[in-house]
């Protein structure tokens, strides 16, 4: 994700959580945070985490990472830092940066070939030879108000992404999204095609079925017929490397009416909170979440809001935050681990997570 990309198009895809992320500083404090979180932490649980759920997930690295995705044989990690694409060596344990142009996100690995890879900036889709460097623009604009993203791999070595124009409300508040589109073009630039309206596409492995967003929804395509289902409501699906699950992120609100103030009832707790799913593809309606919201204790922060403000006669939501919000996740090669990008409110900063789980 680049920058331009966070303020405008991230804040709308994840309204509930836009008040968290708009007071992420992306400068200074960015960069050192960045450069202090090069090592390993694999055994290393948050302190944010209750006794019960340390077994559940580790932490694997803390620090500002989007975007996590795994070599063909699982032992090298790509991530974007928001600025630039670095390269995680899982048996060395090194960091390599990949990129020097900053606005670098949305890495993926080419298919059987380990040394190229895709990314995105906002101006547009860039191929790289990891060994030599060299790196190619297959496509964009430089068009200010035109963001690309997610790149793909198709197995004939096309590739699709999506590209959609952003532009700021003519109020200063907020902005305008039009004509988000899911795009394939060959790998030499040469060849392009609008597949579909929609956002975040993923292909599966064999290259049969795509996953996208349109209007906050996640649906499923088959490519050859065209024929979509729609998945659930949420964010980042990512299929399970057999292509056999699915796994997104859900961001949700339960608005409830606070009771301890006597004769009042226009007071209400706002609770904004996100997990992460897992869909079987065969029978979409089996669905299980393997994350837990998680809320800090603000109870007398809320019973002196309450207190203050017993008299008033309009209505007045207190709003709560879980202490995580989930983002981008990618599955191992063996579909027994997910990792997952994670906001840590605690710490005001990123974490790439990981989680162990069961399909069999």
């Amino acid at each position: 994700m680049n920058k331009k990309f966070i303020r405008y198009g991230l804040a709308a895809i994840i309204i509930t959580y836009s008040a968290v992320l708009i007071n992420i500083n992306f400068s200074d404090k960015y960069n050192k945070q960045q450069s202090a979180s090069r090592e390993l932490n694999s055994n290393k649980v948050s302190a944010s985490v209750s006794e019960d759920e340390k077994n559940r997930y580790s932490v694997v690295y803390e620090g500002t990472y989007f975007n996590p995705y795994f070599n063909s044989d699982g032992t090298r990690l790509l991530y974007s830092s928001g600025d630039n694409i670095y390269e995680l060596d899982l048996i060395k344990n090194k960091t390599e940066q990949l990129t020097t142009l900053n606005n670098c996100y949305n890495p993926i690995y080419a298919n059987n070939d380990n040394n190229v890879i895709a990314f995105a900036r906002n101006n547009g889709i860039f191929i790289m030879n990891i060994k030599n460097k060299e790196i190619k623009k297959v496509t964009g604009s430089e068009n200010p108000e035109i963001s690309y993203a997610k790149p793909n791999f198709t197995p004939e070595g096309d590739i699709i992404y999506f590209k959609v124009t952003i532009l700021p409300k003519s109020d200063g508040h907020g902005f305008i999204e039009k004509e988000p589109a899911i795009y394939k073009i060959s790998a030499d630039g040469k060849k392009e095609e609008k597949l579909l309206d929609g956002y975040n596409p993923v292909l599966s492995k064999d290259g049969k079925r795509l996953l996208y967003e349109l209007n906050d929804n996640i649906y499923v395509m088959d490519l050859d017929s065209k024929n979509s289902k729609i998945v659930d409501s949420g964010k980042y699906a990512a299929w399970s490397s057999d292509g056999k699950h699915i796994s997104y992120a859900k961001f949700e609100r339960d608005i409830k009416h606070y009771t301890k103030v006597k004769k009042q009832k226009n007071l209400y707790i706002d609770n904004e909170y996100s997990n992460i799913y897992i869909a079987d593809v065969d029978n979409l309606k089996n669905k299980y979440k393997i994350t837990r919201e998680e809320f800090q204790d603000r109870e007398k922060e809320i019973a002196d809001w309450a207190n203050d403000i017993k008299d008033t006669a309009s209505e007045q939501h207190f709003l709560l935050v879980s202490k995580l919000a989930y983002f981008d996740s990618v599955w191992s090669n063996n579909n027994e681990e997910i990792y997952v990008s994670a906001y840590n409110g605690d710490k005001a900063s990123f974490e790439l997570l990981k989680f162990k789980i069961n399909n069999k």
